[in-house]
């Protein structure tokens, strides 16, 4: 009877979990799989999305041609119909023309071979004859009493003054806006600067 009770007692100790337990080893390559896993992203993004379009073109700045001199922004007048090119000259395109009597302001000039050529502020060029001043002839009651005009030249900036009898009197406007005067004697304009018109008798 003793010797069944001593065979049973291993059987025993198995049936109740007496053995010891027994911790697998995680193997080096194990780990190495979960942790690109763990690194890996979970979803694709997918393609980028093209832009819309291509892109706006960069303005290109105005570069002002070879010989070309800025002045103060003015208002002049269309003589006649006339065309309005890219440049200062012929050989540049039409982009443009204007109409007698309309208003337009240059901020400089250029000498081509065909002349002096107004730039205008909107981008546009028009040859320096076909326009001038364009302020109202002034009425008998708003002429002043001293009748001398002292201009100053548009292209040179020289001041001149046109007695009542020199050929360009009649056609010459004194805007005070740019400095221009009226002088009641000659010995007047000449103090401030100004010289008789050498078209004048």
């Amino acid at each position: 009877m003793l010797r069944a009770y001593l065979t049973l007692i291993p059987v025993l100790l198995i049936l109740t979990g007496c053995a010891a337990p027994t911790t697998a080893t995680p193997r080096p390559q194990k780990i190495a799989e979960a942790a690109r896993a763990i690194t890996a992203p979970s979803a694709t993004l997918g393609p980028p999305v093209p832009p819309l379009g291509p892109p706006a073109p960069t303005p290109t700045p105005y570069a002002p041609p070879s010989g070309f001199e800025r002045i103060p922004v003015r208002q002049v007048c269309v003589l006649v119909a006339a065309n309005l090119r890219a440049g200062p000259g012929v050989n540049y395109p039409k982009v443009g023309s204007v109409q007698p009597g309309a208003l337009l302001k240059i901020d400089g000039y250029s000498i081509a071979s065909d002349g002096m050529w107004f730039h205008i502020v909107s981008g546009e060029w028009i040859r320096s004859d076909l326009v001038g001043d364009c302020l109202p002839t002034p009425t008998p009651t708003d002429v002043p009493p001293c009748l001398i005009k002292g201009n100053i030249s548009f292209n040179t900036g020289e001041k001149i003054y046109h007695l009542p009898n020199c050929p360009d009197y009649d056609k010459t406007v004194i805007d005070e806006r740019y400095g221009e005067r009226w002088f009641c004697t000659e010995d007047g304009a000449r103090e401030n600067g100004w010289r008789k018109a050498r078209n004048c008798p």
